[in-house]
C-alpha cells in the first residue's frame, strides 16, 4: 500500500513495507535508514532535518518498502512505488539518479542495501546505465 500525507513543509511517503511489518513476516530483511543531514542537497537548502529508510529483501534484493520523512519525500514517492509493486532487484537500480542532488538521499539507500546484501559486484555501478552514451 502507499500512504502520503504531508504538513507544513515536510511530506511523509510510505510505500510497501515497514520494518516492523517486514519483521512480521518469514522473510529476512536488510532495512537501511539514512538522514536527510547526510546529504548535501538538503544542507544546502537549508532543510538537514527528516530521514529516509528503504526495505530489501536479505535473500533476494527486492525492494520491499519505503518511508521518508524529509523535504523531497513526495518526489521519491512515485520513483519507490514502482520498485515496490514492480518488485525490482535493489542490485538493479542505477546507482545514481539523473537529476545530480534531489534524489541524492535514495542513491545513498540503494547504495547501502547493496553492500549489505554483500553483492557489491553484482550492483550496476555509476557508468552500467544503458542511456549513458546517448
Amino acid at each position: 500500500h502507499v500512504i502520503f500525507s504531508g504538513l507544513g513543509t515536510y511530506p511523509f511517503a510510505r510505500i510497501g513495507h515497514t520494518p516492523e511489518t517486514a519483521a512480521g513476516t518469514e522473510m529476512k530483511t536488510i532495512v537501511v535508514t539514512r538522514e536527510a543531514s547526510d546529504d548535501g542537497v538538503f544542507k544546502t537548502k537549508g532543510h538537514p532535518e527528516g530521514r529516509a529508510t528503504i526495505i530489501v529483501d536479505a535473500e533476494g534484493g527486492t525492494v520491499l518498502g519505503f518511508q521518508g520523512l524529509h523535504l523531497h519525500a513526495d518526489v521519491m514517492a512515485k520513483t519507490m512505488q514502482m520498485l515496490v509493486e514492480m518488485k525490482v532487484d535493489v542490485r538493479e537500480v542505477p546507482k545514481r539518479a539523473y537529476h545530480p542532488t534531489t534524489p541524492e538521499i535514495l542513491d545513498g539507500l540503494l547504495r547501502e542495501a547493496c553492500e549489505e546484501l554483500g553483492d557489491e559486484q553484482d550492483c550496476v555501478d555509476d557508468t552500467d546505465a544503458r542511456d549513458l552514451a546517448l
